[in-house]
């Protein structure tokens, strides 16, 4: 389970010993508050697809190894 936060502060990691595996920020820059909630779902969507881009990458990788060590 992955979950996507505003952002990540102090206790953050406390997530993980209820069965969330990862977290990420959604907030890829500094901003104010006002702004990330009015930018909410762009943030989310552009957060999403980086997370999406490094689990693909994760998945290529794990198959090229598997490839390499038959």
């Amino acid at each position: 389970m992955i979950g996507l936060a505003g952002t990540l502060g102090k206790g953050s990691r406390d997530v993980y010993d209820i069965g969330i595996d990862a977290i990420a920020s959604i907030v890829p820059v500094p901003m104010s508050l006002q702004d990330a909630v009015a930018d909410g779902e762009r943030l989310l969507i552009e957060a999403t697809e980086r997370l999406m881009r490094t689990l693909i990458l994760g998945a290529n990788i794990a198959a090229a190894r598997m490839g390499r060590d038959r």
